[in-house]
């Protein structure tokens, strides 16, 4: 089943997501490499590869709506030089944005099957993944060691943030900050202990979009590691996985790149070391909107945080964004969107607009929104 004892594989980040290369059964793509997810495929991929597709009931995740999942049968899931044979993958459709957004395709979901028998390390600094089978794993860094909850196929820790205690979810699925659920916020009155910035879409995941208020955190500390000056987005979903009670706060890649970590399942640790960016603050979205290009011709405004850069410059929810600073938007990706929206602030980006059938051109301004 395994086929390497340990091989290392480069990463990119594509709007503050891990992609890899992988092969399905010998056909080569690419997927998220995601802590808090199981083996999934598209199913219009599945379709190409000719898999026998069954229903299997539905499927729940971020997002406070339920969908259609089926399953498929995978002879073998290659990565790098590891095989694994005889591979079960939930059939779920992933949004557009991610499967063609970014100029590489990504047609697959990838992360627990792998954990449960290799030791990960993920090198934010380097972006490449190293996997070492558990058997022969041994420890030989200055990192933190945090005991991982044991009973749970996910990556969680206990954790606080400014004091508040918590059992935080370790997900590389998420291209968020730190994610807070609605009853961990509620239970701890965090929206009176922060100052809110306002109510903005946080991500999308299975279930659709979720909603969050943004406020700013102080310090997190996992086990005796820290990190200080981050964006929370205090969950207001009433369903789905930030509204649920099996865990108290999602730590997306926004916080994690700002350290290395290497997971071992099977010894339920994690240990954790400081790298170039441990000390540099999380920066909030300087445009306050929140876009998707599902279709690659053009990015759809989703949401736009009230009184931020982009509300103040005109743009609204449900505009049509076709070009950005005279560059149409079918030759803009998903990931240079994200870096725009973190970019220096004071820098100004024209945006070319579509709505109800006319065209505008809307000067947007960076600025700190939280």
């Amino acid at each position: 089943m395994f086929l390497a004892l340990a091989f290392s594989l480069a990463f990119s980040l594509q709007a503050n997501h891990l992609v890899i290369p992988i092969t399905i059964d010998g056909t080569p793509t690419y997927a998220l490499f995601d802590t808090g997810g199981g083996n999934t495929i598209d199913p219009q991929f599945a379709r190409k590869l000719g898999l026998h597709v069954r229903p299997s009931g539905t499927a729940s995740g971020a997002g406070e709506e339920t969908v259609k999942a089926s399953r498929a049968h995978v002879n073998e899931l290659g990565v790098g030089s590891l095989s694994l044979h005889d591979q079960e993958f939930t059939v779920l459709p992933l949004p557009g944005a991610l499967t063609h957004g970014n100029g590489i395709t990504v047609n697959a979901i990838v992360g627990r099957e792998i954990l449960a028998h290799y030791v990960t390390r993920i090198d934010y600094d380097a972006h490449r993944l190293t996997f070492t089978l558990s058997n022969d794993f041994r420890y030989d860094g200055s990192g933190t060691a945090v005991p991982l909850q044991l009973g749970t196929p996910e990556a969680i820790v206990r954790a606080s943030i400014d004091g508040v205690t918590g059992s935080f979810q370790i997900d590389t699925g998420s291209s968020a900050s730190l994610i807070l659920t609605s009853p961990f916020v509620e239970a701890n009155k965090l929206r009176e202990k922060y100052q809110l910035a306002g109510n903005l879409i946080a991500g999308r995941g299975v279930g659709g979009y979720s909603r969050a208020d943004l406020a700013r955190g102080k310090r997190l500390r996992i086990g005796t590691f820290e990190i200080d000056d981050m964006v929370l987005d205090l969950s207001t979903d009433t369903a789905g996985a930030f509204a649920s009670r099996w865990v108290d706060g999602n730590i997306g890649n926004d916080v994690l790149q700002r350290l290395t970590m290497t997971l071992d399942y099977a010894h339920h640790v994690v240990y954790l070391e400081p790298n170039s960016r441990t000390n540099v603050p999380t920066p909030p979205n300087r445009t306050g909107m929140y876009v998707q290009n599902d279709n690659r011709a053009y990015f759809d405004v989703v949401d736009v945080l009230r009184n931020g850069p982009a509300f103040e410059a005109g743009l609204r929810t449900g505009d049509r964004i076709t070009a950005i600073d005279g560059i149409p938007a079918r030759n803009i990706t998903e990931n240079d969107f994200w870096q725009l929206m973190i970019g220096p602030i004071g820098t100004t980006h024209v945006f070319s607009v579509e709505r109800n059938g006319q065209t505008s051109s809307l000067s947007v301004t960076l600025r700190d929104t939280v």
